[in-house]
Formats: C-alpha cells, structure tokens, sequence
C-alpha cells in the first residue's frame, strides 16, 4: 500500500489490487500477449513512477504516455522499458525523443520527415509505432490513405516501424450501431494489414484493443493490448461490469476536522441545498475542491452532465 502524503486527505494505492486487475488482462488475453500499460496523466492519478515499477516487477515490458514530458519524468526515475508516446510529438520535442529512447507514434509524413533527419544527423535508428485512424477521427493517418502513407514511408532508412496500431471509439458501448461501427474500424484497420504486408513490411507490433475491447474480447488476434482504465479498477462501462471482476487501486481517504450540533432547519455550506430536519450531529470533513472533490457531489446539486462530476 503506498500512501500519497501526510496531508489530512490521502490517496492510497494498493498495488496488491493493480497486480490482480493485471492478471485479469491476462486472463482474458492470454499470458503470451504482449500488454501495453497506459500510465499517463501521472497513471491516472496513481502516481506513474510506483505504479510503472511495481508493473515492471510484474512483467509488464512496455508503457504508453500522452506526452514526451511525462515519457522523460520515467526516464529519469529509471524505467528503461520501452515508453510510446501516445499523444503524437511536436518538431521542438523531437531531440528529447531520441536523447530519452522514447518511442514517438507517427501519424502524418511530416513528422516522420522531421524524425528521419534527426535521426540521420545522430546516425541513430529510431523504432516508431504508426497510428491508423479508423473511424475515432483524431490522431492518426486516415484508413483510406494508409497504403499511400506506407508507400513514401519506406523511403526512411532512420526510422523503423516496431508497432502499427488503431483506437476503438465506440468498444465500450453495447448497442446495435455502436457494434457495427467497431466491427467497420476492425475492418478498415484489417484491411490497412493486408496492404503493408504486400509492401512487405511486417510490424512486429499490432494492437488495437483497449480496456473495452479487451473486457468484451474484441480482436483477439493482435499480439498487444493496452490496457488503461481497467488496470486501475474502472470499468470503461457500467454494461461491463458484469463480464469481469476488477478491484480499485486507488482508495481517497480524509479526516474528520470537527463535529458540532446545529439545530432543525439550519443549511449546511454553499447554496444551502441541504437542510437539517432535526437537531443534527455535523461532521466536517478535510476534503474539498483542491483534493479533486467536486461540489456537485452535494446532496441537492444538480449538475448539467455527468461530465460535470469530473474535477477541473
């Protein structure tokens, strides 16, 4: 169990819940499957640097970030397992992506352009994962221009293709168009594989499956999955909760500041949404905005959307 801080409220992390969220990856995907761990945003809030250690004592070899920054923090910390940049780069950040050995994700020629340079300046090889974008329509190289992108790339003599990889926008969800919406980005995404095996490059590195995908066994056949939400305990979706048993790796805990009586009909804090019924024993507790507890968890809050739940 790793606790956070001293401060009056804490996050605790109990690794012994990551280990076994990961071996219901493992269950579901097969221990020969190589899985990607989504560690970013400081993994999710678990603290990247124990987390990413605790994974590697676990096996895991391969770790996945949004940005190069957060691929440098683990660099410094010591991991030395292989970091994918999963956000894309910018030309300014890209000397730090080879002085770091990190593993940017290619998603238009221009990069891929910028990258061979440097790469051909320190005479140094640099492995790259290409993103196909199937229908999330962000990141990515478009499906239909996929044959003509690996056409050019094969030009590059400092850049080798380690991974090829997609994104589910819709895996999560369970309804009849959101299925055959992710079975039209499994096509598209097959499809791109038969063309670049034909151009002969054959990347070492195939995933596509995210936590969703890999809960609901959606393309099993890729030899890697990442896996993000699930490692730490959230489910991508209520409709999945039924199929897998996951435990949460992070518990928030807090300290009660003070304890009084207020009489009937007294409101309790902002926009009094909540008042007493009869004399009451109120608890204040050491919990609030800056430790990421949102006010419309108040009793009597409306907020607009669910979004609206989730801390700025």
């Amino acid at each position: 169990m790793i606790a956070s801080s001293h401060h009056p409220t804490r996050a605790e992390i109990d690794l012994e819940a990551l280990n076994f969220n990961l071996n219901q990856v493992r269950s579901l995907v097969g221990k020969e499957k190589k899985i990607l761990a989504v560690v970013k945003a400081n993994a999710y809030g678990h603290g990247a640097t124990g987390i990413v250690k605790e994974l590697e004592a676990l096996g895991v070899k391969f770790f996945g970030v949004a940005f190069v920054e957060e691929g440098v923090q683990l660099r410094k910390a010591g991991i030395q397992n292989p970091i994918l940049i999963l956000g894309g780069i910018f030309s300014s950040q890209i000397k730090k992506v080879f002085s770091f050995n990190l593993t940017p994700v290619i998603y238009d020629l221009q990069i891929a352009s910028a990258l061979e340079a440097e790469g051909k300046r320190r005479g140094k090889r640099l492995p790259v994962h290409i993103k196909i974008d199937t229908g999330m329509n962000r990141l990515g190289i478009p499906y239909n221009e996929a044959e003509a992108f690996f056409s050019s790339f094969r030009n590059f003599n400092y850049l080798e293709i380690e991974g090829i990889f997609s994104h589910f926008s819709s895996a999560h969800l369970r309804d009849g168009e959101s299925r055959k919406f992710t079975a039209n980005q499994i096509k598209r995404f097959k499809n791109v594989l038969r063309k670049i095996i034909k151009l002969k490059i054959n990347p070492p590195l195939i995933h596509m499956a995210n936590s969703a995908a890999i809960i609901e066994g959606i393309i099993p056949e890729l030899n890697m999955v990442r896996t993000g939400l699930m490692l730490y305990g959230a489910y991508p979706s209520d409709d999945l909760k039924a199929t897998v048993s996951l435990k949460p790796v992070m518990t928030l805990k807090t300290k009660v500041i003070q304890i009084r009586f207020l009489p009937p009909h007294s409101p309790i804090s902002y926009s009094r949404t909540f008042y007493t019924q009869r004399k009451s024993l109120i608890a204040t507790l050491a919990i609030g905005y800056g430790d990421g507890y949102h006010h419309c968890l108040s009793i009597g809050v409306r907020c607009s959307s669910k979004d609206d739940l989730l801390p700025l």
